[in-house]
């Protein structure tokens, strides 16, 4: 079911010294899911029965970077230095800001920790030292079936941590699996109402579901349930044209596309995309999506600035010039020569005086 071999870095640097100090741990969460479905590995999250203490102790190099949510980070060096996060097997209670919890309790069983997860297909856990599996969820079967499926009550998971809303359309997008009935139901029963959480943890999950392989159906389903119209008052101009066409769109030119007619300005503000990302959305916008025209530079005239200036142009005016010729050659590449880009030069200096 998993590869042999596909954990035997962890498996050594991390395993078998908790192993040896007398704990157990577990793969779980995405790597473990991928591992089964033959898909690519980023981050590998572990688990163990090993109190944050414990961690720190048996291993070299730690830093607390969620002690208080009972994870440690372990930092191994060896030919390069690597990072993997050992978390304490934990329960949660009472969300209060609906993305965490207020209660944390250290648990001895793993059975424990894999109730608290969001969806089945990321309540697998393996050890890859014993090859101990680990499916009290039925995780195995969705994943076989393609099935995104709340653990217990839907509504109850995605109240107490509102971002799985948006991580369900993800992994639906990503894995191309479809939300079961339950689970469509619920989201679409706290739509309107639930809190929205960390408007930067949402783009997160917005740009990887967005440059997945097959995003249309997913952005369909978050329009129809009423999430996107949350998010931004932009998001109802988005037409589904618009969404179907993400799935034939090259990936870096997908958010572009969407935002054609909308007030991208404002949404990407919304979004918080940044100025570098807010500029580059609005200039391949305003350049119809051709890449060329958006990200021209007057260097690439045929035509120096002293050329211009022997001509008469300065100051304001020889920016002006310079824009025009830019212009002019990215709908007539073949006047890209000096001569011709002089000729034209002369005949607008003629009109202006």
């Amino acid at each position: 079911m998993i590869s042999s071999g596909i954990f035997k870095e962890v498996c050594s640097a991390i395993f078998m010294p908790l192993q040896d100090a007398g704990f157990e741990a577990f793969i779980v969460g995405g790597a473990t899911r991928n591992a089964i479905l033959g898909r690519e590995i980023s981050d590998i999250d572990i688990t163990t029965n090993a109190k944050p203490e414990d961690i720190e102790a048996i291993f070299e190099n730690t830093v607390p970077t969620g002690k208080q949510f009972g994870t440690i980070t372990v930092i191994i060096k060896k030919d390069q230095v690597k990072s993997y996060e050992v978390t304490t097997y934990r329960s949660e209670a009472g969300y209060s800001d609906s993305r965490h919890p207020s209660e944390i309790v250290y648990e001895t069983d793993i059975k424990k920790d894999l109730e608290r997860r969001d969806f089945t297909i990321n309540a697998l856990a393996y050890n890859p030292l014993t090859k101990q599996f680990i499916d009290n969820h039925e995780g195995l079967q969705d994943l076989s079936e393609g099935v995104i499926r709340c653990i217990g009550a839907p509504k109850e998971r995605f109240t107490e941590d509102t971002l799985r809303i948006f991580r369900a359309f993800r992994f639906s997008a990503q894995l191309e699996f479809y939300l079961d009935f339950d689970t469509k139901e619920a989201i679409k029963e706290i739509a309107s109402t639930f809190t929205i959480p960390a408007i930067e943890r949402v783009q997160l999950e917005l740009d990887k579901l967005i440059m997945s392989e097959r995003p249309s159906c997913a952005l369909t389903m978050l329009r129809n349930f009423g999430v996107l119209k949350r998010l931004s008052s932009e998001f109802p101009k988005v037409t589904g044209k618009e969404i179907n066409n993400c799935d034939s769109t090259e990936k870096h030119l997908r958010w572009p596309m969407l935002l054609q007619q909308c007030d991208y300005k404002a949404f990407c503000k919304t979004l918080r995309f940044g100025r570098k990302r807010s500029r580059y959305i609005q200039l391949l916008i305003e350049a119809n999506l051709d890449e060329r025209k958006a990200f021209a530079t007057v260097k690439e005239l045929e035509i120096s600035s002293q050329d211009l200036m022997s001509l008469g142009y300065a100051g304001v005016n020889l920016g002006k010039i310079q824009r025009e010729l830019l212009a002019h050659i990215l709908d007539n590449p073949e006047d890209n020569t000096s001569e011709k880009l002089m000729a034209i030069a002369k005949e607008e200096l003629k009109h202006e005086n």
